[in-house]
């Protein structure tokens, strides 16, 4: 976005997530930005199911929230990668390094889509 309408642009539409991720939050969940368009989200207790049941209505809610830029409708959507943790993993690294493989795949899937970590990845 900041490249095709400029930063203006860019900020309306991290503010567009940033209200819909507050939305939905629950109240033990977090989020941040980890930086430029990506964010993290602990979702404590959730299964795997329950994550990808969350992050699936966060993609839809972000699809439904276009903004306008430059006089024109924009649409917004977001590409979303998912790990649950195991006992097994070693540390953080390896859980974040689960879940950023899955936003790859989802972005290499098209975009506008939620991919599951695959363990062992």
């Amino acid at each position: 976005i900041n490249d095709l309408l400029g930063h203006d642009a860019g900020d309306a539409a991290l503010r567009r997530l940033s209200a819909s991720l507050r939305r939905q939050l629950r109240p033990d969940d977090v989020a941040g930005r980890l930086g430029g368009d990506e964010f993290a989200v602990l979702l404590p207790g959730a299964t795997a199911a329950v994550a990808a049941q969350w992050c699936e209505g966060l993609r839809a809610a972000m699809e439904g929230l276009g903004f306008e830029a430059g006089g024109l409708p924009q649409p917004v959507s977001i590409s979303v990668g998912h790990a649950t943790w195991d006992p097994g993993m070693r540390n953080s690294h390896e859980f974040m390094r689960l879940a950023d493989q899955a936003l790859l795949r989802a972005k290499a899937a098209g975009r506008n889509c939620v991919r599951e970590a695959i363990m062992g990845e």
